[in-house]
């Protein structure tokens, strides 16, 4: 393990999930659990599961019912969920200062210069006191809250347990401690010529130097006490082992009685215990702290490991003839944070192998720039779950030559914002199969320009599930081309709102059948001013609930010609309303049969 690796991994658990001193029982399941699991019985009632507990855990963490003070039955079943958030503190109990929580808060115990433990009760999302002299109990196996934002005081000295099997989350943003309860005074460790006083042990996270940590380095000179404001990073640990050729683990010195050696390293004095065991999954990408290798041979590649615990940034230094070493087996791995920072013209060495062994979860991290630097041939390689994956932001770069070499199945993955997102000359590269294959529900992020650049003969093509998808303004793109293309059958499919977005070019192509098809309260949402656009042809197959749906100014903005050519057989559904906006030229055009299959009422507004 490498100096910097350790450097990631150092840990502080606490436990969220206890009694706390003759207060109401708080139980808070956290990815800190691990283990059995089952039923837990709490004051009589049989919980089978606690709110909030992550997705991967099923049934009652065995710790968090021991904690609780529950009846534990392994593999036992119940449908009760408990709420932490129903159990509240007396009111005598002011909580603690700090973050927020969706955890009772409870009141720490007043400061104290005894050597007094915390209870073994949910540390809050808040400031431990400053003059706390206690212990962390033994028997505490939960983790910090993803949530916690306060810090624990530069003067605490108590001591972390040695079965102590909690983590520190990802999202922790408050700052470690000084402590002196586990392994020593901080000070100042003098390397290179720059005294060093913190050190970063993860993004965000700096502690005080501690004497073993100074010692392990290579030159390092260490000053008890020393004082200063230099801060040893993750990025200039890597600068001082590269320039020392040290490589850390086993090379490494130590120093005896400090560090366990299945232990990881010792910072600010504060020792992490010898049984420590960091849970599975824990170890977020923001730690990785590995580099490139010096004599890195991209015709070698590198392996999963290697791979894995790869900095995201190293993926910076990348090229195209490294890219074209990496393993297959490897770039199954590969997280969102890494694809998102390799350079983008290093892309043009992926070949369509390794395109179709990339892990689907990568191409969350995909960009702009990676996606117009792809050779087009790999696309041929893409998958339907690696389509489900990407991020929509990555389809502002997709080429046209890239988008023609792609299976149509891989569109089957596609979503509306990534849709939204595509050029328009992409669609002109449509073709019916790519069309078919489109998930209907993808529609709904056509753009008007899109969908104006699919040729007629493609948009012929689409499937009723996938017009009715698409939203109303995608058909302000629509042209009369395409029109004359769709089948009558699938005017029955169009929505009033998509029809009333049509323009006057298009409705000027309805054909006699696909006129028919139009649902009448389709035809009742065009837009009075673009009726006169409708053919003469047209409104000669308009139907009885059509001219019902009709609304008075749309029949006072038809043209002679239009009345002249109306389906007499369904004039017997117009009424007086409508007919009286009507001029008297206007109601002569009207042929005598339809006149003739008026109603009374109709034929009296007619004067």
């Amino acid at each position: 393990m490498t100096l910097s690796r350790k450097l990631s991994r150092i840990v502080l658990g606490l436990s969220v999930a206890t009694a706390t001193l003759g207060m109401p029982i708080v139980v808070h399941a956290s990815a800190g659990f691990s283990g059995q699991t089952g039923a837990c019985t709490i004051n009589g009632v049989k919980y089978g599961k606690v709110k909030g507990q992550p997705a991967f855990i099923t049934g009652f963490p065995k710790e968090a019912c021991d904690q609780a003070r529950g009846t534990f039955q392994l593999g036992g079943t119940a449908t009760a969920e408990f709420d932490p958030a129903a159990v509240t503190a007396p009111s005598s109990s002011a909580p603690v200062s700090g973050g927020g929580s969706s955890v009772p808060q409870v009141t720490q115990p007043a400061p104290s210069t005894g050597g007094g433990s915390v209870p073994g009760g949910s540390i809050p999302n808040a400031t431990i006191p400053a003059g706390m002299t206690g212990s962390i109990p033994a028997g505490m196996t939960g983790s910090i809250p993803a949530g916690m934002t306060g810090s624990i005081p530069a003067g605490m000295t108590g001591t972390i347990p040695a079965g102590m099997t909690g983590s520190i989350p990802a999202g922790m943003t408050g700052s470690m401690p000084n402590f002196s309860g586990g392994g020593g005074p901080v000070g100042a460790c003098k390397v290179t010529g720059v005294s060093y006083v913190k050190v970063e042990a993860m993004p965000g996270q700096t502690m005080g130097f501690g004497e073993t940590m100074c010692k392990a380095l290579p030159g390092g000179e260490w000053v008890p006490g020393g004082t200063g404001t230099a801060t040893l990073t993750q990025d200039s640990l890597r600068k001082i082992l590269a320039a020392s050729g040290a490589a850390g683990g086993a090379g490494m010195p130590s120093v005896p009685g400090s560090i366990p050696s299945n232990a990881t390293f010792d910072l600010g004095g504060f020792q992490v215990p010898a049984g420590f065991k960091l849970p599975e999954g824990a170890l977020p990408t923001s730690m990785m702290t590995a580099k490139l290798p010096a004599n890195f041979d991209p015709s070698k590649g590198l392996s999963v490991d290697q791979l894995k615990s790869l900095m995201p940034d190293e993926f910076k230094n990348f090229n195209p003839s490294m890219v074209q070493g990496l393993k297959p087996d490897a770039l199954g791995i590969m997280s969102p944070d890494q694809f998102m920072k390799m350079n983008p013209t290093a892309m043009a060495g992926f070949t369509p192998e390794q395109m179709k062994a990339m892990a689907p979860e990568a191409f969350q991290g995909m960009t702009p720039e990676q996606m117009k630097n792809l050779g087009a041939k790999v696309f041929g390689s893409f998958t339907k779950e690696q389509m489900e994956n990407m991020a929509a932001e990555a389809l502002k770069g997709l080429k046209p030559d890239q988008f023609k070499s792609m299976p149509p199945n891989v569109l089957g993955g596609l979503k509306p914002d990534q849709m939204a997102q595509m050029g328009a000359d992409i669609f002109k590269q449509m073709d019916p199969k790519k069309l078919v294959a489109m998930a209907a529900d993808a529609m709904a992020g056509m753009q008007p320009n899109q969908l104006g650049s699919l040729s007629p003969r493609v948009f012929g093509s689409i499937k009723p599930t996938q017009l009715d998808q698409m939203a109303p303004e995608a058909f302000q793109g629509l042209t009369p081309e395409q029109m004359t293309k769709l089948r009558a059958t699938m005017m029955s499919v169009l929505s009033p709102e998509q029809v009333a977005e049509m323009s006057t070019k298009v409705l000027k192509v309805l054909n006699p059948a696909q006129f028919l098809k139009l649902a009448p309260e389709a035809l009742a949402e065009i837009d009075p001013a673009k009726i006169p656009a409708l053919p003469p042809t047209a409104l000669g197959k308009i139907t009885d609930g059509q001219v019902d749906a009709l609304d008075p100014t749309q029949v006072d903005k038809m043209t002679t010609k239009q009345l002249r050519a109306l389906n007499p057989n369904a004039c017997d559904a117009f009424n007086a309303q409508q007919l009286d906006t009507l001029t008297a030229a206007e109601a002569k055009a009207l042929s005598p049969k339809c006149i003739q299959n008026l109603s009374d009422e109709a034929k009296k507004a007619l004067g």
